[in-house]
Order: C-alpha cells, then sequence, then structure tokens
C-alpha cells in the first residue's frame, strides 16, 4: 500500500488572554498550500516571522501533512 502527500499547512497556536471565568483562551491560525519540501526549519522561521507581527503570544507551531492512502 502507498501514500500520497496531498497537502502541508503550518498551525499557529496563539495565547489570547484569560476569559470571563480566567480560562485561557488559545485561537488557532492556519497556513495552507505550502511547499511539500519546506523545511521544519523554514517552517519555524515563517511562524516566528508571522508572530512578530502580532500582540499575542505563539505558544505551538505544528506542521500537518495530509495523506492519501492509495490502494
Amino acid at each position: 500500500m502507498n501514500t500520497l502527500l496531498t497537502e502541508t499547512r503550518l498551525n499557529l497556536t496563539f495565547f489570547k488572554g484569560l476569559d470571563e471565568d480566567n480560562k485561557e483562551v488559545f485561537a488557532t491560525r492556519q497556513i495552507r498550500n505550502l511547499r511539500e519540501d519546506a523545511s521544519s526549519e523554514a517552517l519555524h522561521a515563517v511562524a516566528t516571522a508571522m508572530a512578530s507581527l502580532t500582540q499575542d503570544q505563539l505558544v505551538k507551531i505544528e506542521r500537518a501533512n495530509t495523506y492519501e492512502i492509495l490502494a
């Protein structure tokens, strides 16, 4: 059985603050249609550059790959 990489995206999670119940609030932003051969170092650089343009604290960077399973 083979797989085919169909999508690579970058998920950035930001800390937005506390709600009225004093619970942490997070927001996730996705960057889609990334080059499949983008290195982790390049994605980290993009994520930190984008985070520097916001007032929110970047707390997590995730790379998500989607694969199609071929029969």
